[in-house]
């Protein structure tokens, strides 16, 4: 769905894409762009309306790249549709999201934020991650090890956020356990890391 909208149409392109939707539930990623945007400038369906018009639904769910191992954060925008379509659509498209990982349903103002916090944050925190692993392998450990490493460490990480442990209580806790982590985290502080993450995602 993205390919088409996202490529010049002609006019008869325009209605092979209505006569293809028409009636159905349409799922869409397209990024910073509502369902009522997609159906008023995306999809002709006012142009090709008929009076034995069926519907089409616009659904918005945005999976994250950890899809492929089925273990996706999928965002999915609970605006109404003007048309009225039963409520069963979105409990469909949730039902289908959940095959491949955990669904949140937000509101239309909250749904770019958290597509960026599900996903885009994904991206994001690869950064620093790739730093603390190039410092692992500069005092010797293999890049199989430090891979392996990291994953345990980022799976206990989610257990406990998903347990109610806040970041900040992370950070404490270690830091009352290894006193050098204090001055580790008081120099990434210093450097404005925390600070250019936060402004990354309000960018």
């Amino acid at each position: 769905m993205n390919s088409i909208l996202q490529t010049s149409r002609s006019d008869n392109d325009d209605k092979c894409v209505y006569n293809a939707i028409e009636n159905r539930v349409v799922i869409s990623m397209l990024p910073k762009r509502s369902a009522g945007e997609i159906q008023c400038n995306d999809v002709p369906v006012q142009k090709y309306r008929r009076d034995d018009y069926k519907p089409v639904c616009f659904i918005r769910a945005v999976p994250n790249s950890a899809v492929m191992v089925c273990q996706s954060m999928t965002v999915i925008d609970t605006e109404a549709d003007t048309e009225g379509i039963p409520t069963r659509q979105f409990s469909s498209t949730t039902w289908l999201c959940e095959k491949v990982g955990k669904v949140k349903l937000v509101p239309l103002e909250q749904f770019d934020a958290s597509v960026m916090l599900a996903g885009g944050s994904m991206t994001m925190m690869a950064l620093p991650l790739k730093g603390v692993l190039d410092g692992a392998v500069a005092l010797g450990l293999t890049k199989r090890d430090v891979l392996a490493f990291s994953a345990q460490m980022l799976k206990g990480m989610a257990e406990l956020l998903e347990d109610g442990t806040s970041p900040a209580e992370l950070s404490e806790s270690m830091s009352n356990q290894w006193n050098y982590m204090t001055r580790k985290l008081s120099n990434l502080e210093k450097k404005g890391i925390r600070v250019a993450f936060a402004e990354a995602m309000t960018d």
